[in-house]
């Protein structure tokens, strides 16, 4: 585990080099601190919820710096970058539950886990051999079963959260450093998020159908990869204050509402050729649904994926102590 950690630290850190300088980026920077200004600006006109409408624009408009070969914007891959972060991330926590679930096995034996330190075999063996001489291999025995009931222990103590630990290296770095162009990355979360689901939503439709091109059914690592670098900027409560998640409801039910809408007047009116299609607006309104469900699986995702990154107790208690202090 310590092999995978230090592999997957090493990772973090070339990829973190690329993520800075994407947002160093003139074209980024300058937008990113627009959008922030109007956010700012309108936030009570918006209700306090950032418009799905400039997100899905700047989605658009960032193709206007160039795509690739295969088609991808900068966005594409500043997302596709997240999500390796993510994948990275996800593999460390896959070891180290593997390396959990060997441990249960052990820990089965252990009488009283609660009071794992009382034991001490180690002195046991030698003040039961001052009374009665046993073999010096008995006494490295006793030692060797302490030894080994910590290790066992230790994999399940805090310490052993790597998750965590990776993220509390990488903040003390970025806290350190004089990283400013990083400061507004909350901002373009939005427009990371539209542009996940348009291609969550290509490659579900390319399952099943002989179409060239990368299909998946689902990307988890976008989501553990944002929740992370939020922790790392420490900008956690910066993108809450976006409402970002209620803001794609409240578009999404708009649309579904008006698409209903139109689908009963273009019933009423079948027999007006120049009328809306009932069956197109249907199968408008699959699509609105499939979006949505998209919305809440990763909403879903991602959600979960913070509570990896929140500060444990044991840290909360000794911040709260030196605040007092």
């Amino acid at each position: 585990m310590d092999t995978t950690v230090n592999f997957a630290y090493q990772f973090l850190a070339k990829k973190f080099q690329i993520f800075s300088e994407f947002l160093y980026d003139d074209h980024i920077m300058s937008r990113l601190i627009k959008d922030v200004r109007f956010f700012k600006e309108k936030r009570e006109e918006l209700r306090n919820m950032y418009p799905y409408a400039r997100a899905e624009k700047f989605n658009r408009d960032i193709r206007n710096l160039g795509v690739t070969e295969s088609g991808l914007t900068f966005l594409d891959h500043f997302r596709q970058l997240i999500t390796e972060i993510g994948n990275a991330l996800g593999y460390v926590r896959m070891i180290r539950t593997g390396g959990i679930n060997a441990s249960s096995n052990g820990m089965q034996f252990i009488p009283d886990v609660q009071n794992l330190g009382t034991f001490e075999f180690k002195n046991w063996a030698e003040r039961l051999s001052s009374e009665h001489t046993l073999n010096p291999q008995t006494i490295k025995a006793a030692e060797n079963l302490d030894g080994l009931l910590n290790c066992i222990n230790d994999q399940f103590a805090e310490k052993s959260d790597y998750l965590r630990i990776l993220s509390s290296l990488f903040a003390r770095v970025v806290a350190e450093k004089d990283l400013g162009h990083l400061k507004n990355f909350f901002i373009i979360v939005p427009p990371l998020t539209v542009n996940f689901l348009e291609k969550i939503l290509i490659q579900k439709e390319k399952i099943g159908k002989k179409v060239a091109g990368e299909s998946s059914f689902t990307d988890d690592g976008f989501a553990l990869g944002l929740a992370y670098i939020l922790r790392v900027l420490a900008q956690d409560d910066d993108f809450d204050t976006l409402h970002w998640f209620d803001s794609i409801h409240t578009f999404f039910k708009d649309k579904e509402n008006e698409v209903l809408v139109r689908i009963k007047n273009a019933v009423k009116s079948k027999s007006n050729p120049e009328g809306d299609d009932a069956e197109a607006l249907k199968v408008t309104a699959t699509r609105l649904e499939m979006q949505k469900r998209e919305v809440e699986l990763l909403f879903f995702c991602f959600s979960g994926a913070r509570i990896f990154f929140r500060p444990s107790k044991t840290n909360v208690k000794s911040s709260e102590h030196e605040n007092s202090s």
